[in-house]
């Protein structure tokens, strides 16, 4: 299927989760960045299968970036 659209995006990934290998981070993001999809990433050291604060704040300002730029930026 052809992507129609490339919002940015953002995984967080803890490096002790037991469910999903933490390697699966740097797939996702090596497949969705030949995509042209712009990607970032934070891995939360310590964390399983779950999210942190630090992991939280990653997505705060990611999101207060994302959302005060002009579109297309």
């Amino acid at each position: 299927a052809e992507i129609k659209s490339r919002p940015p995006i953002l995984l967080v990934h803890g490096d002790r989760d037991d469910l999903i290998p933490p390697q699966a981070l740097f797939h996702a993001t090596s497949g969705l960045a030949a995509l042209g999809v712009p990607v970032e990433w934070h891995m939360s050291y310590g964390i399983g299968h779950g999210i942190d604060p630090e992991g939280l704040r990653h997505g705060g300002e990611f999101l207060a970036r994302r959302l005060s730029s002009p579109r297309g930026s």
